[in-house]
């Protein structure tokens, strides 16, 4: 564990086919909290336990068997059903290897907030770009609709930690496919004026070299998702987390009106705040932040962040990658 942050652990596993049965919630404009309160509160652990021969760890499926929407599937591994029970929905995951990424058992010897930032965040960001196994590809998309799976570990005798199981096929080396260029998923994945918006912000990236700063952390990235067939894109500034931004120093090269424009942009999470809560992201809990020595509350693991930003957005990016360059060269001196 280095600077309270538990490492990264990743392996390879196989798991047969098995039975899944829980409650299915769409994450169209989702609110977790109402979500874990409806599934909660209708007993739904209860019911699981009836079809259950041993104790079972709670998971979470997404996946993208509704045409319409991505889905948040809660439940646990069952068996001896062949019918749901009324509000609920029975899955036959089939047989699939799997790429998973933890982290360290949280025990007497290590702590750390497993919904926080150095929790799920950590796994969730480290997915994102993380190369499968040689010889294997990520198995999504037509052939297996599973996007991860969540699996809960608490109370285990080696402690607590949450795995996500990302689903992975072989390729036969004459079959591997040709990795994309972040180019070319842009102009796959979008169309019309925000496919121009992401391709003139990214020859801006090209031109600067700004992929990713010498301290190895990233000064922004971007995520190519389009949703219910619309084309999207997101841009984060500051990756997970931010070296600059999440700091108590004031005396930081940039000016009152930037930390101003940086204070306005904070994000705070669904997962406990439901007015007024504009990331939604769900994935651990809000926390608090120091933002150039300002406080902020409920705070998303990716606090900030712009969806389509058109060029005129785009001005303002640029603005806080520069100064956020800046900050970097200012950190390292000490």
């Amino acid at each position: 564990m280095e600077n309270n942050k538990p490492a990264i652990v990743t392996f390879q596993m196989r798991r047969e086919e098995f039975l899944f049965l829980g409650k299915e919630y769409s994450l169209a404009n989702p609110n977790f909290k109402e979500i874990w309160d409806d599934f909660l509160g209708t007993g739904s652990y209860e019911i699981i336990g009836k079809y259950q021969s041993k104790p079972c760890g709670d998971m979470q499926i997404f996946h993208n068997n509704n045409p319409e929407h991505e889905s948040y599937f809660i439940g646990q591994i069952v068996e001896g059903i062949n019918e749901a029970p009324e509000g609920f929905t029975l899955m036959k995951v089939p047989a699939c290897e799997y790429f998973v990424v933890t982290l360290e058992w949280k025990n007497e010897n290590m702590q750390y907030d497993v919904y926080g930032e150095h929790g799920n965040a950590q796994c969730l960001a480290y997915i994102e770009n993380a190369q499968m196994p040689d010889g294997y590809i990520r198995f999504g998309g037509t052939d297996n609709k599973i996007k991860y799976i969540e699996c809960n570990n608490f109370g285990t005798p080696d402690g607590d930690r949450i795995e996500w199981w990302v689903p992975i096929k072989r390729v036969e080396e004459n079959n591997m496919p040709q990795e994309k260029s972040l180019r070319d998923e842009i102009k796959e994945a979008l169309t019309g004026g925000v496919q121009k918006d992401a391709l003139a912000f990214l020859d801006y990236l090209e031109s600067d070299e700004l992929a990713l700063d010498s301290v190895g952390e990233p000064i922004c990235f971007m995520i190519i998702h389009p949703i219910n067939d619309q084309p999207y894109w997101n841009l984060h500034i500051g990756g997970y987390p931010s070296l600059v931004y999440k700091t108590e120093r004031q005396d930081l090269p940039i000016d009152d009106d930037l930390k101003e424009l940086v204070w306005s942009l904070v994000k705070t999470c669904t997962h406990f705040k439901t007015n007024g809560a504009n990331c939604g992201c769900g994935q651990q809990p809000g926390h608090t932040l120091m933002f150039f020595g300002k406080k902020f509350d409920n705070c998303c693991h990716c606090p900030i962040w712009f969806g389509n930003p058109d060029a005129e957005t785009v001005v303002t990016i640029k603005r806080l990658i520069e100064a956020w360059k800046l900050c970097v060269a200012e950190l390292k001196k000490d």
